[in-house]
């Protein structure tokens, strides 16, 4: 949880709240870490896994998309800048 929270730059608590609701939805689950007792670890289900073809597709359709709209070089920007922002947030 603690690296999802630093990968997505989010508040660990944040992080749970969204874990929790997709494990209530069934497409995650938590174990403990065989590592570390304290810990636990998130893992996609079956049903997650189902999905992922389709999300990735929507993300390539979005992409495509927006650098046809806006073009490819203003896209790489924008998402440069925007990438900047955010850090300086």
């Amino acid at each position: 949880m603690k690296q999802i929270a630093e990968i997505l730059e989010l508040a660990p608590s944040t992080v749970t709240r969204f874990v929790d609701s997709l494990i209530h939805k069934q497409l995650l689950s938590r174990k403990l870490d065989e590592d570390d007792k304290r810990g636990t670890r998130v893992y996609p289900t079956r049903e997650a896994k189902k999905i992922q073809q389709k999300l990735e597709q929507a993300g390539e359709k979005l992409y495509n998309s927006m650098n046809k709209i806006i073009g490819k070089k203003a896209f790489a920007e924008l998402v440069s800048d925007m990438k900047t922002a955010r850090s300086k947030l």
